[in-house]
């Protein structure tokens, strides 16, 4: 089998009573608004049940000058999620998407053959529209609502649809259209 890695790409956390979490549109998010990033983290623990001898990668940067690294979140709640802590591997360092599918191209060198890419639904196009730029290994990006649905619509369908009817969301696949268009063009701005 393939060595494989499964990115769960970043997104937002916050500071709840409980300490540190992702967030679920129950908070500011990003300046855009919210990421629905619970929703990547807990696809990427069904995923790695998918890929039992997957390496799975955290990602994301201390958004907060008060808090944690969103990537430490992220692991955080993949363990509490079941997945084993010394299957997952932090990159704390990208602030932006480009960064880290730049960073998700150097792991081919260190022997991984495929890479299963999670992030929500309304983020794949611009990701995928991404990796004609920066192409990694084997790469599939994978939306974490259908994974949720797929693993568990039970406990998944009412929040999903709660997301796809935020109106912050639809601002945002506006945006993420934009971003694709631009893209395409050759005017998307990097940095």
């Amino acid at each position: 089998m393939p060595r494989t890695a499964i990115v769960v790409l970043s997104g937002q956390i916050q500071k709840t009573d409980k300490g540190w979490e992702t967030e679920e549109g129950e908070g500011p998010g990003d300046p855009v608004g919210p990421t629905y990033t619970k929703f990547r983290v807990a696809a990427g623990a069904y995923v790695a049940q998918e890929y039992p001898d997957a390496t799975l990668i955290a990602s994301g940067f201390a958004f907060f000058s008060d808090g944690p690294s969103i990537a430490s979140v992220v692991k955080k709640e993949l363990t509490m999620l079941g997945v084993s802590e010394d299957r997952i591997k932090i990159q704390d360092t990208p602030t932006k998407t480009y960064q880290e599918l730049q960073l998700l191209a150097e792991l081919h060198r260190d022997g991984y053959q495929r890479c299963v890419i999670v992030t929500n639904e309304w983020h794949v196009p611009r990701v995928e529209a991404m990796l004609a730029n920066w192409p990694v290994f084997g790469a599939h990006v994978v939306a974490a609502e259908e994974v949720l649905l797929r693993h568990d619509p039970v406990q998944w369908e009412k929040r999903i649809a709660h997301m796809r009817i935020d109106p912050r969301i639809a601002k945002r696949i506006e945006l993420e259209k934009q971003g694709v268009a631009d893209i395409a063009a050759g005017r998307y701005r990097y940095h």
